[in-house]
């Protein structure tokens, strides 16, 4: 394909997007309002987790109150870019030109980074439960003697920018992931080869109680729940995460897996 079909092709597909973004204009405008709220979330989230080091940038001594002001007013602000950046977009493709404006253009980037962050928030929460199923998979693999799978793509891509997306990502637990990955590959297995396991990978990692992996292991609902395919339950599962309270589990499941 030489220069020329690729320009025609790139023209076209920008009149076509522009074409879609006219006709179904009600639908895009419903899906916006929809990533607002989304998005609001999301900032909310990340300040809770992370607002106190920000307003440590300014105070010496920040109150918990700043911190829920800091989450609730950047909310509304991300708020307030939607529906600025929907006005503008609306204006836009009924092709009003008198009121498009450069304000709306910039509201309208910005709108567009947020999205952007919501997508890869979502994405890395996906690769997430992409990675437990890999470890379900594993163990299938090892215990059939089959070949083994491949890690996802998109978990190898969340991994290598893992530390990028604890800073900034909300609901990013690694610490959580690593222990639904091991439990998801344990349960998998049968009693035999999953404390086979336990005794060669577990029983000497500096946890308290590392013996719960034994009781998380032939717990049935957990090995039921993880050969339906219920990751995202898992994941949610409170037991794993009174786990990841007691001592310093939290910091050793971090490092447990690459």
């Amino acid at each position: 394909m030489d220069i020329s079909h690729i320009t025609l092709l790139s023209l076209a597909s920008i009149l076509a997007i522009i074409l879609l973004c006219t006709l179904f204009k009600g639908v895009i405008k419903v899906l916006i309002v929809v990533l607002a709220i989304i998005s609001a979330t999301a900032t909310w989230l990340f300040l809770q987790r992370n607002g106190l080091s920000f307003v440590s940038l300014l105070i010496n001594e920040p109150s918990p109150w700043m911190v829920d002001a800091l989450s609730w007013g950047m909310s509304i602000i991300i708020l307030i870019v939607f529906f600025h950046g929907l006005s503008w977009f609306s204006m836009l493709f009924t092709w009003n030109k008198k009121k498009m404006g450069v304000t709306g253009f910039i509201t309208t980037i910005l709108m567009s980074l947020v999205m952007l962050w919501t997508l890869f928030i979502g994405l890395s929460y996906a690769s997430n439960i992409s990675r437990i199923g890999y470890y379900h998979e594993l163990a299938l693999a090892q215990s059939q003697k089959q070949a083994i799978p491949s890690l996802p793509p998109l978990t190898q891509l969340n991994q290598r920018i893992w530390e990028f997306s604890d800073l900034i990502n909300p609901i990013e637990d690694r610490a959580l992931t690593n222990l639904a990955c091991l439990i998801a590959y344990g349960a998998t297995l049968e009693e035999h080869a999953y404390r086979e396991f336990y005794n060669e990978r577990l029983a000497h990692q500096e946890l308290p109680y590392p013996s719960r992996f034994l009781k998380f292991f032939a717990d049935p609902g957990i090995r039921k729940m993880i050969k339906d395919g219920h990751f995202i339950q898992l994941m949610e599962n409170e037991q794993l995460k009174t786990f990841l309270l007691l001592g310093k589990s939290n910091e050793a499941m971090r490092a447990m897996l690459p």
